[in-house]
């Protein structure tokens, strides 16, 4: 923690403090409420981010900012998930997407410097979101083995195979293995659990014979496309963009942990960049944004928010190291027309986006620099550094899964004194 004060503070950044009760707003995930005694009726919410706050002091004149922030979010916990977390906190103003990942990969080699490691080398890899998603079927992709998923759509365009004849995409990847029946049953069980409706696969066997059931509907020329080394596997995955790569992605991360196929010596860092603005939500039937509603559009991609969503890109960048996830950021929107047409493109009418933003398209209409900034997951990072794949092994006093501190007994109920005095009536859900 020193180092990164240290790195922060010779970059010029200043270090402030941002309020830990505020209003809820959509970030993604539920809030922690609040009750405020002295405003029955009214709550707080615990930051999940000091986002807003940290954009308002571009606009109030502070050119680089930072924090050691405590955020809270109520999400089911797991192994990279707790109820409140750290997070390297930055902001600069009149700055452009460079001078932010110049900035976190300062503070991260300071980090393994004050270790004694030897730091990764700059600058950090670069994938675009489009790129990472093609390649590896994830946007955190561990670079520490290969396993590249390759495309067959041209190939087996007019396949005998009905499967992929009538796919838009058909894509594959070559495990340095040739597979048992009893694996692929397993390797087939993981695909469907992301979304596969079965298996395909090409064995070729330590003597080179090609074991297959798909085989026989295979031309030569489609042989020669998937041709692989003997003692490997072809496994295939056909259907939307989407699916195959979250098949694909999802069995690549089980066969590198199952195969021990990452190099231990190395560390990967990774840039991922140009992330979609938006996703479609199924479950409310309308467009969402994938990181926060503030994120900036790539220039020229505006009008793309109003006729086609789906292919607006943003000024986003995420940061991974070794599959994990550290932390994201991105380029602000620093106009208020663009910040509305955002809001209006996620259902949002202009009187919701005045309740719940007006503040900031009021200060955004007073002249916002270019700004951006960036979020580091400090838990997860210092897990890394550590070699721990859970959190909790660095965490003082964590909470268990089910959300309970096994030290002090919280959370516990109240008294019905306390309830009056802030205006709460409690409604235990019944067990089923």
């Amino acid at each position: 923690m020193a180092a990164i004060r240290r790195s922060m503070e010779s970059q010029g950044f200043v270090d402030i403090w941002t309020p830990s009760l505020t209003k809820g707003t959509p970030e993604g995930a539920r809030d922690f409420l609040v009750p405020v005694r002295l405003q029955p009726g009214n709550f707080f919410a615990l930051a999940q981010s000091p986002q807003l706050f940290k954009q308002l002091f571009m606009i109030a004149g502070f050119d680089r900012y930072y924090q050691i922030a405590t955020c809270w979010r109520d999400e089911d916990l797991r192994a990279d998930r707790q109820f409140e977390f750290r997070q390297l906190d930055v902001e600069l103003a009149f700055a452009e997407r460079e001078d932010v990942l110049n900035a976190l990969e300062s503070a991260v080699v300071a980090s393994f410097e004050a270790l004694g490691r030897e730091p990764p080398a700059r600058p950090f890899p670069r994938l675009s979101w489009h790129e990472a998603m093609s390649k590896y079927g994830s946007d955190k992709p561990d670079l520490r083995f290969g396993l590249a998923i390759q495309d067959a759509t041209e190939a087996t365009r007019g396949s005998e195979f009905g499967v992929f004849a009538n796919a838009p995409v058909v894509r594959f990847l070559v495990a340095p293995r040739s597979f048992s029946r009893a694996e692929l049953e397993r390797l087939e069980t993981v695909a469907k659990e992301w979304g596969a409706k079965g298996l395909a696969y090409l064995v070729h066997d330590e003597s080179g014979e090609v074991r297959s059931p798909i085989a026989k509907f295979l031309s030569e020329a489609e042989l020669a496309a998937f041709s692989a080394e003997p003692g490997s596997t072809v496994l295939f995955a056909a259907g939307d963009e989407a699916q195959v790569a979250r098949v694909l992605g999802g069995l690549r991360t089980h066969l590198g942990r199952e195969l021990e196929l990452p190099d231990r010596t190395r560390e990967a860092f990774l840039w991922i960049l140009d992330f979609p603005l938006f996703e479609w939500d199924e479950d409310g039937q309308r467009w969402t944004f994938v990181h926060h509603p503030f994120t900036g559009v790539v220039p020229g991609h505006e009008e793309l928010m109003e006729t086609d969503p789906g292919a607006a890109l943003s000024q986003a960048y995420d940061l991974v190291w070794n599959g994990w996830e550290l932390g994201s950021g991105s380029i602000r929107i620093h106009r208020p027309d663009v910040q509305a047409r955002v809001f209006r493109a996620l259902g949002m009418s202009d009187e919701e986006a005045r309740e719940k933003f007006g503040f900031l398209l009021e200060a955004l209409r007073m002249g916002a620099p270019p700004h951006g900034g960036f979020a580091l997951g400090i838990d997860r990072f210092i897990a890394l550094l550590a070699g721990e794949s859970n959190i909790r092994d660095v965490t003082a006093f964590p909470k268990t899964a089910s959300g309970s501190d096994p030290m002090t007994g919280a959370p516990a109920p109240t008294t019905q004194e306390r309830l009056d005095e802030l205006g709460i009536s409690v409604k235990v859900p019944k067990a089923d």
